[in-house]
């Protein structure tokens, strides 16, 4: 998908950040128990993670990925077989470490 289809895909389902769609096999870990799944998607704020052990996960884990290595997050919601992950770490950060992937965050909005 192109930059400028992903804004447009962006600001259609009123997202903060662009969503990458990605395939890498991450290991989420809850309670000192690993789980290993795909991430189907990054953004700067958080993945989508699809995992069969979903109910087993407390609300906050530690995702372990080759592209991020090991960052702390919040379950931001579930499904039956997937999970969101909202990043502790400040999405310029993770823009910076996937410069490759990610389009710079847009400025922030001043309000009047």
């Amino acid at each position: 998908m192109l930059e400028d289809q992903r804004s447009i895909v962006q600001a259609e389902e009123g997202r903060r950040f662009t969503r990458v769609d990605v395939f890498w096999k991450a290991t989420v870990f809850s309670e000192g128990d690993g789980y290993t799944g795909m991430v189907c998607n990054v953004s700067a704020g958080g993945v989508l993670m699809m995992l069969q052990e979903v109910y087993c996960l407390e609300t906050v884990v530690m995702l372990r990925t080759a592209r991020l290595g090991d960052l702390t997050g919040t379950i931001s919601w579930r499904s039956p077989e997937s999970v969101g992950i909202r990043f502790d770490l400040a999405p310029e950060k993770i823009v910076e470490a996937l410069p490759d992937l990610l389009p710079p965050l847009p400025p922030p909005i001043e309000e009047s």
